[in-house]
């Protein structure tokens, strides 16, 4: 099996998580308010890998549904 990408984007460190689909996304708090320039990066990676993870976020409902309201 290949090996899968990492890459660093905007100071985002990004693996792909499967060839087909899927990217974890680390070095970002979604708890704060985001900068419009990360914003544009992680709707670039959303459309490209399809689902993004962002492990060990520690956010109330109210915060999750407004980074959900960021997205394109």
């Amino acid at each position: 099996m290949a090996q899968l990408s990492v890459e660093t984007i905007g100071g985002l460190r990004v693996e792909k998580r499967h060839s087909l689909i899927g990217a974890e996304i680390q070095g970002l708090d979604l708890s704060e308010t985001l900068d419009p320039n990360t914003v544009k990066i992680i709707n670039s990676l959303w459309l490209e890998h399809l689902l993004l993870i962002f492990p060990n976020q520690a956010i109330t409902d109210e915060q999750h549904i407004n980074f959900g309201r960021l997205l394109d």
